[in-house]
């Protein structure tokens, strides 16, 4: 895992590494990577920001009620609602970053890395980029023993980070609707909450 300043000042750099290990198909990812971090970046700014204003705009407020003028302060209000929704929605992306995974096109997901404070992830300090893809017949194996009498069964699998087990989840799922010696095909619905 490389740190993520460096990939931000030396892209070039991280994209001839990946070129010397014939992995031309992981290029992309390290413009990615660095457009993740600027949004990141770029939100918690805007967020920081937000919240200033909000503040200096209640103050404002105050001041106004406080002088009798009702009116000017039910002006000043409507912005610190507009503003307290932009807030939401900044604070909903920053979530999604700072909660360590972000789903990207193609099944891919940035592992974002950084100081674990409060059940977030502060100060991102790297991403990791984990590439989906497809192995078609991995789950050959163990196809069978989800069956009972031609009918698809529960199954449990698990296993330490990094094995596959997304990877044997998708054949798995293909196989089923598709049918196999075992069983015809049914429906198949996958329901993932990092959205792989």
């Amino acid at each position: 895992m490389l740190d993520m300043n460096f990939i931000r000042n030396n892209p070039e750099a991280v994209k001839e590494n990946i070129r010397k290990k014939f992995q031309d198909e992981k290029l992309p990812l390290v413009d990615k990577a660095i457009e993740l971090d600027k949004q990141y970046r770029t939100y918690k700014a805007m967020d920081d920001n937000l919240r200033n204003q909000k503040n200096v705009v209640s103050k404002e407020i105050g001041k106004l009620i406080g002088q009798g003028k009702k009116e000017e302060a039910e002006e000043v209000k409507k912005q610190v609602t507009a503003q307290a929704q932009r807030l939401k929605e900044l604070e909903a992306r920053e979530e999604e970053l700072e909660g360590g995974y972000l789903a990207l096109e193609g099944g891919c997901r940035a592992g974002v890395c950084g100081r674990w404070t409060d059940g977030r992830v502060r100060g991102i300090t790297s991403i990791c980029i984990r590439l989906a893809r497809a192995v078609t017949g991995c789950a050959d194996g163990c196809m069978y023993y989800l069956y009972a009498q031609g009918r698809p069964v529960s199954a449990l699998t698990l296993s330490p980070p990094g094995l596959g087990k997304t990877t044997l989840l998708r054949d798995m799922a293909r196989q089923l609707s598709n049918g196999t010696r075992w069983g015809a095909g049914v429906n198949v619905a996958v329901a993932d909450e990092r959205r792989e």
